[in-house]
């Protein structure tokens, strides 16, 4: 029968790879997020404010709405890119608890 020790060791072993997987599975959607933040933020730049407020007094809506369209999936981009960074540290996280487990099992 295997120690409580033992059971901890490849339950974190089977999470660790868990995360791998995850973070692995989601890095090619993550870098299409990441240059799509890069592109948002450099159109945001492009509209600078004198040209909303020039789009607002002459009541261009369907610039103001693509606008705004940007803005929401920036944030969403934002959020996506968050989540991915915490499964990363999570990743990290357990890497760091089973490479401890190994430089501790040689005492």
């Amino acid at each position: 029968m295997q120690s409580l020790s033992e059971k901890a060791e490849t339950a974190v072993r089977g999470k660790l790879e868990e995360a791998r997987t995850k973070v692995e599975a989601q890095k090619k959607h993550i870098e299409q997020t990441r240059d799509n933040l890069k592109a948002m933020a450099q159109q945001k730049v492009a509209e600078t404010k004198e040209t909303v407020k020039e789009w607002k007094a002459k009541r261009e809506t369907q610039k103001l709405k693509a606008r705004a369209d940007r803005a929401e999936a920036y944030a969403a981009d934002a959020i996506t890119y968050a989540v991915a960074a915490i499964d990363r540290a999570e990743e990290a996280i357990l890497d760091a608890a089973v490479t401890r487990m190994d430089a501790d099992a040689v005492k």
